[in-house]
């Protein structure tokens, strides 16, 4: 039993299999990010010769928006790998109850972008009118900054027509304007989707995410069912509901393998469409779910024996 791990449950005790499973979870995404960056870094920012990265790079009319997928694709990661780094300190002594659940919602749609983006089963085509519709948020979002903040207000028509110059980029490209019912434009190639759809697409986690959004935007029923328990109220008070923090055991470890889940999915799209070692990432990444005793259905990597199709 670690120093860490049994400290925290000193305090708040648990249940000696509760600390190993918390440590095994620990160890699993540690060795997750240690490992598969280690890998990542090995391969490089470059796509290999003989990918399908390189392939559309070469014969696709605007190659800028393969390298952009592909690039942003891994920053996406990068950010993603710090939130799941933050996580593992969450859940090191002090454990904290309530900060991993907004943690690892953070990542998930980083990792649902990067897995857009890196996805092998769509085309060059496809593949552009997503970098077209990710450039375009970004905009509207910066120009609904700029508007609510009052702070630089002469940025914003500079914006608008950096709109109005990739909109015109994308129709050159033979794609038809995005727009709702009024012709008001909604979109770039095609439309960006919500969080909550992107997650669901990519990561199959849109339940997770909802139940985390729960507690990231202070819903008590979230809050105090993940992170707090009922104790005996005083006897002069026996109607009131007293509330304690407590360590959620059970809620670390579905925390942890969500995290593992959720970003070994753009790094195993992007390994696929770069062309990497895709077996020693493969194999990476499945020695951390065995070490975080992560249960065998959510492991998509694996391929399916002719047995258990």
């Amino acid at each position: 039993m670690s120093d860490d791990v049994s400290s925290a449950a000193a305090r708040m005790p648990l249940d000696p299999v509760e600390v190993k499973l918390i440590e095994a979870c620990r160890k699993g995404l540690g060795l997750f990010h240690s490992e598969v960056g280690r890998l990542i870094r090995v391969a490089g920012p470059q796509p290999r010769p003989d990918s399908q990265a390189e392939q559309e790079y070469k014969t696709y009319v605007r190659p800028e928006s393969i390298s952009s997928a592909w690039s942003a694709a891994g920053l996406l990661i990068e950010f993603a790998g710090d939130h799941v780094t933050a996580f593992i300190k969450t859940i090191t002594s002090p454990v904290e109850t309530v900060a991993g659940f907004t943690c690892v919602r953070s990542m998930l749609e980083s990792c649902a972008i990067a897995a857009w983006f890196a996805d092998p089963a769509v085309d060059a085509e496809m593949r552009t009118r997503r970098v077209f519709a990710y450039r375009f948020e970004s905009i509207e979002q910066q120009i609904t900054l700029l508007r609510t903040s009052g702070a630089q207000p002469g940025a914003i028509p500079v914006l608008e027509a950096r709109a109005d110059d990739l909109e015109a980029e994308a129709i050159r490209l033979g794609f038809p304007r995005v727009t709702d019912r009024h012709g008001h434009r909604i979109g770039i190639g095609v439309r960006m989707p919500s969080a909550t759809q992107i997650i669901d697409e990519m990561l199959d986690l849109a339940p997770m995410y909802r139940l985390l959004s729960a507690i990231a935007h202070g819903h008590h029923w979230a809050i105090t069912q993940l992170g707090y328990k009922e104790i005996d109220a005083s006897p002069s008070a026996p109607d009131m509901k007293v509330l304690q923090k407590r360590i959620n055991p059970q809620g670390i470890v579905v925390l942890s393998h969500t995290a593992l889940r959720g970003l070994a999915r753009p790094i195993w799209n992007l390994a696929r469409f770069c062309g990497w070692d895709l077996l020693r990432i493969e194999e990476a990444i499945e020695n951390a779910a065995d070490e975080a005793a992560m249960p065998m259905k959510p492991r998509f990597w694996r391929t399916p024996l002719p047995a258990e199709a």
